[in-house]
């Protein structure tokens, strides 16, 4: 009697006679990847499948499988970040397939396994810091950096990629107000003070702390900060940082950062850089102490990070481009869409099957008409 399949191990029949499969790579909290294998004799082209399972189970699931697609697709120009080849859906429009590049390892492997030479670490920085140069000037942050999803091919190419957490900066774009944000967003060890006290208001910056805080793990061997809880990760940037300014707070616009911070003594950093690292080189020390500021506002941006005497090696500003042009999806972050209003601008922008189009003109249509009838009932 056979074993009837999970479904993260099943491929439904139109993917399957498309691609191959190959192997299963990993398996996280919302798919499984697969190496697959383009079915062409005259091609033998291999790549990661990545099967979202339930993507459309909720509006939260929707949003997150929207944003990942749709980041991708508009960044996978950029030579450091994951390029998308194809997007399938399954036949009961529950999961869904997303074809991109294959790439042989990730950071957080590479770190483990302790084969990282010292050239690799500020060649590694380097790329990952570029793709953030260029989602940084579209207005986007991605908000879930860590070595896991930064991938890596025996040459030291790197590509960034899980884009289901990115969104757009706070401010929006029509009417410059500030959109409030989550404030758990992200792996605890990589997130920035301000996420780790509530703050429903920040940006870029957050992206700056856990680039700092891979930069360090690749020299440490293990994270910088590896706080059990909340509190211990407060506690372990204290012993870093040492307390915080009280306009340092204030620029951190966290509900619970006076409330934390104001009541702890004064009291200057009790380690340094160059303690925790062995044989931190002092442009290193600098480089880590710029990332690591209580003030967003105080921390490197991307470009200036870039500049920075630590990845002189590879900085060529000719290089290291912008995306042009500030970015908003179609179905905007400042806004919770519904679950078919995902799928279905999904499905019309990237796949472009001709239902899904018509269902999204027809409700674009109807909400032209519903902000009509507003505007005529506000004329006197």
């Amino acid at each position: 009697m056979s074993r009837r399949k999970a479904p993260y191990e099943r491929i439904d029949r139109d993917v399957a006679r498309r691609y191959e499969l190959v192997s299963r790579i990993g398996r996280g909290c919302y798919g499984v990847v697969f190496e697959v294998m383009l079915r062409d004799p005259s091609k033998f082209e291999k790549y990661a499948m990545k099967k979202i399972l339930y993507a459309f189970n909720n509006a939260t699931d929707a949003q997150r499988t929207y944003r990942e697609v749709s980041y991708l697709m508009e960044f996978g120009s950029h030579t450091n970040i994951l390029y998308v080849h194809d997007v399938l859906t399954s036949a009961d429009d529950k999961h869904l397939y997303i074809i991109t590049d294959l790439m042989e390892s990730d950071l957080c492997k590479a770190i483990k396994c302790n084969c990282l030479g010292e050239v690799h670490k500020p060649l590694i920085a380097h790329q990952i810091l570029r793709a953030l140069k260029y989602i940084h000037s579209a207005g986007v942050m991605h908000r879930d950096l860590k070595p896991g999803n930064i991938l890596l091919d025996r040459s030291c190419q790197v590509l960034v990629g899980d884009f289901g957490l990115a969104r757009s900066s706070p401010y929006e774009a029509s009417t410059g107000d500030m959109a409030m944000l989550t404030d758990y967003i992200g792996p605890r060890w990589y997130r920035s003070p301000e996420q780790l006290l509530g703050a429903r208001y920040y940006f870029t910056a957050v992206d700056i702390w856990a680039w700092g805080c891979i930069v360090g793990e690749m020299h440490l061997g293990k994270p910088v900060l590896k706080g059990s809880s909340t509190i211990d990760m407060m506690h372990n940037i204290v012993e870093l940082l040492g307390t915080p300014l009280e306009a340092d707070v204030d620029a951190m616009q966290a509900p619970y950062g006076h409330m934390s911070l104001g009541q702890l003594p004064i009291s200057l950093p009790t380690l340094t850089f160059a303690e925790m690292i062995p044989s931190c080189p002092a442009v290193l020390n600098d480089l880590l102490e710029l990332c690591f500021q209580w003030n967003p506002m105080k921390r490197l941006t991307a470009m200036e990070a870039l500049r920075h005497p630590y990845l002189s090696a590879f900085h060529d500003p000719d290089a290291e481009p912008v995306f042009g042009q500030r970015l908003e999806l179609t179905l905007q972050d400042n806004h919770k869409f519904t679950t078919s209003q995902y799928r279905d601008q999904m499905y019309a922008d990237i796949i472009g099957l001709e239902q899904a189009m018509k269902r999204v003109d027809e409700n674009q249509k109807a909400q032209a008409l519903l902000e009509q009838e507003w505007e005529e009932q506000d004329i006197p």
